[in-house]
């Protein structure tokens, strides 16, 4: 196995595994709202539906964070016993249809004309966009609550990212990574002079 597959299988099973510190600080008492979780899965199991119907790669890290969010979001809702739907998840409701709705117009193409990767394209960015936006709220809590977030956790985020992004071959399966790594770095960075001024 070369180094490129290596990493793709370690975006994969990594992205899957980051669930483990994510629900140990709920279990030590940390609230995170399962709805989030339950949409990231949804934007998740969309972009790797679309990548998996490309056939050019990048679906290993999304169909890791479909089990892992799962995962954090049935145990953030067993242990608080409620998911809140304010207006973001809303929002994010709204984008996951808007994802849904442009990807099963893509497949309704398919029957008419040949398949373009470029059509495809316009449906992983969709949902690269989706996903980053989604994530905004964790972004603006860990910038106002600096300690809140942990370094190893957004560490873990950012190898998983960086690893699919530098496995890929297609540009439709570096997409999500690459945005996902950006975020990331911005995120950490945004921690660090946080806690400097804090």
């Amino acid at each position: 196995m070369n180094v490129r597959k290596l990493s793709v299988w370690f975006g994969g099973v990594g992205a899957l595994l980051i669930c483990i510190p994510v629900m140990y600080r709920i279990h030590e008492g940390d609230r995170f709202n399962p709805a989030s979780y339950f949409l990231w899965v949804s934007l998740a199991a969309l972009a790797a539906i679309v990548l998996i119907r490309q056939n050019k790669g990048g679906y290993m890290m999304m169909l890791g964070y479909v089990l892992s969010d799962g995962l954090i979001g049935g145990y953030a809702y067993l242990k608080s016993g409620r998911a809140s739907f304010g207006w973001f998840e809303w929002f994010v409701a709204i984008l996951v249809g808007i994802c849904a709705a442009i990807y099963v117009r893509l497949e309704a193409r398919e029957f008419r004309k040949p398949e373009t990767e470029r059509r495809y394209m316009s449906s992983i960015i969709t949902n690269g966009i989706a996903a980053t936006i989604a994530g905004v709220p964790v972004f603006v809590e860990s910038v106002l609550d600096p300690y809140r977030m942990s370094y190893w956790i957004c560490a873990a985020y950012l190898a998983v990212s960086a690893s699919s992004w530098f496995g890929e071959g297609s540009r439709g399966g570096k997409f999500i990574p690459r945005l996902s790594t950006y975020y990331w770095i911005v995120l950490i960075g945004c921690l660090a002079v946080r806690r400097s001024l804090v």
